[in-house]
């Protein structure tokens, strides 16, 4: 159906329909006793969504508007939404008044914001106050229902998780803390005097005598093969000069996290995640064929 068979029906519709109570200026008429001038288009329905629990309407602007997170919209998902929205109606899964303002209220506190923000927040992208609050409905409606029909198909026994655990042990990386200096070349004496002295100052402790920079961590596999030697330093010990560039380089080790096998309660909630994935996609692929048969789609 093109454009033009769009709006007409958009016309007749509405005209013709109480299921939809959402306000559309569709145009203006100008006549005079004799003539039809012309209708201007504000807004055109690009796909309508029916079932038994009543209809849902997609125009071109909720396409172009942008989610209240800022997100782009396609035809597809909002008609999966729409969908989404009236099996819900059908399983009687529906925020209420106090659940959407006990949501905005959480929202409002976990981001400090203000009445006046939330509208202003709402303007800019595009929504009234009511309709921002119209938002957040469908949304918790949505995560509802995926709590109900795909994530309650997600539930993975302890077993599985326990032998996914044996099968893949996981280890805490070593880490070390170190501080590093340089100190420059000197002038009036060879490199081999001054490393003495170096190796001298740290064999006796004198760490204190160095100019250190800030401290930092490092995984042990990040370090570069020359600066392996830092695994085998004990903690607060100084490390043997290295010349480099403009001077020698030292390292004082802080501390270090020995390597260490990761517990079954600390990667728990990881596996689970792991497992979820592959039945996510197929639960997910079996709700979608199940919520489009049945629906009526007709696009425009």
């Amino acid at each position: 159906m093109n454009n033009k068979s769009g709006e007409f029906f958009l016309r007749f519709f509405i005209r013709g329909s109480n299921m939809y109570n959402k306000s559309f200026f569709l145009g203006i008429l100008l006549f005079s006793p004799y003539v039809y001038s012309g209708l201007i288009t504000i807004d055109t329905i690009k796909a309508i969504v029916s079932s038994k629990e009543g209809t849902k309407i997609v125009t071109q602007s909720d396409i172009y508007r942008p989610t209240l997170s800022g997100e782009s919209q396609t035809l597809d998902n909002i008609l999966f939404e729409k969908a989404v929205m009236l099996d819900a109606k059908k399983h009687q899964i529906v925020a209420g008044d106090d659940a959407v303002e006990s949501y905005l209220e959480q929202i409002m506190s976990d981001n400090h914001l203000t009445p006046s923000q939330v509208r202003e927040l709402f303007r800019s992208g595009g929504y009234t106050y009511d309709e921002g609050l119209k938002q957040l409905r469908d949304m918790q409606t949505i995560n509802s229902m995926m709590q109900f029909k795909v994530s309650s198909e997600l539930i993975i026994p302890r077993r599985e998780v326990e032998q996914y655990y044996q099968d893949n042990p996981f280890y805490d990386e070593a880490s070390y803390t170190v501080r590093r200096t340089l100190v420059p070349f000197a002038k009036d004496m060879t490199k081999e005097e001054q490393k003495e002295i170096l190796q001298d100052r740290t064999a006796r402790r004198k760490s204190e005598r160095f100019i250190w920079g800030d401290s930092f961590t490092v995984q042990e596999n990040d370090l570069a093969e020359e600066k392996k030697f830092i695994t085998k330093i004990s903690v607060s010990d100084v490390s043997e000069p290295q010349a480099v560039s403009g001077g020698f380089e030292l390292f004082q080790l802080i501390s270090k996290k020995e390597s260490r096998l990761l517990s079954l309660d600390e990667r728990y909630v990881e596996i689970v995640q792991i497992l979820q994935q592959p039945k996510y996609v197929d639960v997910m692929n079996k709700y979608r064929e199940e919520l489009f048969n049945s629906v009526s789609v007709i696009k425009f």
